[in-house]
């Protein structure tokens, strides 16, 4: 938490400084496109839902983008995120009792719009985002199954896999962070922010808080 104070912190003196970042002069942003590569850092959280005690660490994980950059200010585009979050869960007696633990596959697929405050080389940003989460709980969900395949070199080849329970979720976030074109074609951007993923049921809306760092490649 001390450390989305600081962060937000920095992110809202940025904002308060960003008319005097304008000076800085313009850049050809509007009518291009901006390609990033991003690693995600999303902490983990403790909760209790209808008698089971849930628990996820930190996790990190990649992806990647694609934007498209309207004018100065504005940029449209889609992204992609993939996390592997270790959990612990625990049922109360009083639903029969049970523990396990394991690692959860989170992949988002999100369209994307930013906000740049000025045009440029340093300017802070806000961004909005809504998509479909997959969800992999690695949790059996049935009996092993058999599949079979062709190999090349081995020919048919076969073997046995447990099914998962999966789904899929709508979700959404929003963030805020700063972006430094380094170069005319290279710029890194860094941000804090909410994901939010609406499971339904007992567990309802899943919230946490991500922080990213991105290097982006701008193609005129």
């Amino acid at each position: 938490m001390n450390r989305l104070i600081v962060v937000m912190t920095v992110l809202g003196g940025a904002i308060a400084a960003a008319p005097a970042m304008a000076q800085q002069g313009a850049l050809q942003r509007g009518g291009t496109w901006d390609m990033t590569v991003r690693v995600n850092d999303a902490l983990g959280s403790d909760d209790t839902v209808d008698g089971a005690k849930t628990s996820t660490d930190n996790s990190v994980g990649l992806g990647f983008g694609l934007f498209y950059n309207v004018d100065a200010h504005w940029a449209l585009g889609a992204t992609f995120d993939w996390n592997q979050v270790d959990y612990d869960a625990t049922i109360d007696g009083s639903r029969g009792g049970a523990h396990m633990s394991g690692k959860t596959d989170v992949g988002i697929l999100a369209l994307d719009g930013t906000y740049y405050f000025n045009p440029g080389p340093v300017t802070p940003y806000l961004r909005a985002q809504i998509g479909m989460a997959f969800i992999d709980t690695d949790i059996p969900d049935g009996p092993p199954q058999g599949v079979c395949w062709y190999d090349p070199w081995w020919g048919y080849v076969c073997g046995s896999y447990v099914p998962t329970h999966s789904e899929s979720d709508v979700s959404y976030g929003a963030a805020m962070g700063l972006r430094w074109d380094v170069t005319r074609t290279f710029f890194v951007r860094g941000e804090a922010g909410q994901q939010w993923i609406d499971v339904g049921g007992d567990v309802g809306t899943y919230d946490t808080t991500v922080f990213r760092i991105e290097a982006g490649w701008h193609l005129h």
